[in-house]
């Protein structure tokens, strides 16, 4: 069943799920196989960085941790890792290293990017100036920028948003030029980088976020209930949901959320994670918030509500007719986010490419979650009603990742397996 674009519809997939043991998963990245080029996930956690061999869907395991170069001299730590991104531009998969940023080459070579290991200021300026208080959250556009959601007590939510540029540089020649003017040549990483803050029209950070090659932006959630598109000199717009307060109806389902939530807040509050996920949903009232494709009000731009109530009226009226009968779906808290950008820069497994979907994990469990996905017409899509994700009794949210080839990973919620997923 589809529904039209920007409606909503909602499918009885066959997913199959599986778990693996993996202990203490702290990030997962998508490389190009060195040898290969075929996608290799690689999956941060106590045993280190370890590849995970997915080639057959019934033997699915983590291998051996890989042989890291320079790390001595470079001060790494997995137990300091808290996401990881592959950089198409650098060629690098780059980790979120707490108080600094960390680059691995195909050679499994380190070296730290931006930042030190000290930390505790903000400091934007050339790479080895800049200086971090909390980075936990990265994202890249394979084009020299990667995203940065760094700690910030000055900001509602707790979070800022930062970007490393990097500058480019032309590709080293082939062996056999092609004619002039036949051919442009590649742009890559040059190594020369700096640090930024960007202050978006919202005057909050992100949460999850992911950057989506479809769109070519970066999409974030700012308190759960929408996401949001980030547009040149930091202006955002909505794409889905609405961060509007409740309607009376979900009242009483508003005042569950929070109870859950305050209550994994609470506890990831007395955890010795750096990284408090539900601590970001503290401040918010994730009420079951329709979802739609307009309808979120800018505090810069006032004039545009009677065009985005219009929006979100024809948006209702699509989803009304798009989810079966079954009416609109609802946003009440969303967990993660992970764009299916692998196939952007790997050859398709099985000969499936990645179809551009952005897919959400949303609920106010750390158990179970619903798995959604955005598709780039604007279509929402229920995979999954009721996903479980974790064992009971977990006080962090679910991360997930795209691995491409229909493979997604959730995990984070789970200090000794990782579930996979085969749309």
């Amino acid at each position: 069943m589809r529904a039209r674009p920007g409606g909503h519809s909602v499918i009885k997939a066959q997913l199959r799920t599986y778990a693996i043991p993996a202990p203490g998963v702290r990030a997962v990245a998508v490389r190009p196989n060195p040898r290969s080029g075929l996608p290799q996930p690689l999956v941060v956690c106590q045993f280190g960085i370890c590849p995970l061999h997915f080639e057959d869907d019934r033997y699915v395991r983590l291998e051996p941790p890989l042989e890291l170069r320079n790390v001595p001299s470079s001060a790494f730590s997995t137990q300091r890792v808290y996401d990881a991104v592959f950089d198409a531009h650098s060629g690098q998969v780059i980790f979120a290293h707490g108080t600094s940023l960390y680059g691995m080459d195909a050679e499994n070579r380190l070296e730290r990017l931006a930042g030190d290991d000290a930390g505790a200021l903000i400091g934007d300026g050339p790479a080895a100036d800049a200086r971090f208080v909390g980075v936990q959250r990265i994202t890249c556009d394979g084009a020299g920028i990667t995203y940065i959601r760094d700690r910030d007590n000055a900001s509602r939510n707790g979070f800022c948003l930062r970007l490393l540029h990097e500058a480019s540089m032309p590709a080293p020649a082939p062996a056999s030029d092609p004619p002039l003017g036949t051919a442009r040549r590649r742009l890559v990483g040059s190594g020369i980088r700096a640090v930024v803050s960007v202050r978006t029209n919202y005057d909050v950070g992100p949460q999850a976020m992911t950057y989506d090659p479809v769109r070519q932006a970066l999409l974030f959630t700012t308190r759960g209930r929408a996401v949001h598109a980030l547009r040149p000199h930091g202006l955002a717009e909505p794409v889905l949901g609405s961060e509007d307060a409740p309607a009376p109806a979900f009242a009483c389902r508003a005042a569950s959320h929070r109870a859950a939530i305050a209550s994994a807040s609470a506890s990831d509050a007395s955890s010795e994670s750096d990284d408090p996920n539900a601590l970001c949903y503290t401040d918010t009232e994730p009420a079951a918030a329709a979802v739609s494709a307009s309808g979120y009000e800018s505090d810069l731009a006032p004039a545009r509500a009677a065009a985005a109530a219009a929006a979100s009226a024809a948006a209702a009226t699509r989803g009304a007719a798009g989810a079966g009968g079954g009416g609109r779906l609802h946003i009440a808290n969303i967990q993660a986010l992970a764009a299916d950008s692998a196939a952007t820069f790997c050859a398709a497994r099985d000969g499936a490419a990645g179809g551009g979907d952005v897919y959400l994990l949303e609920g106010v469990s750390t158990a179970f979650s619903r798995l959604l996905a955005l598709r780039p017409d604007g279509d929402l899509v229920l995979l999954a009603e009721r996903l479980a994700v974790a064992p009971p009794g977990g006080s962090h949210w679910p991360r997930l990742a795209a691995l491409g080839g229909g493979h997604l990973a959730v995990y984070g919620s789970s200090s000794y397996d990782m579930m996979m997923i085969r749309l």
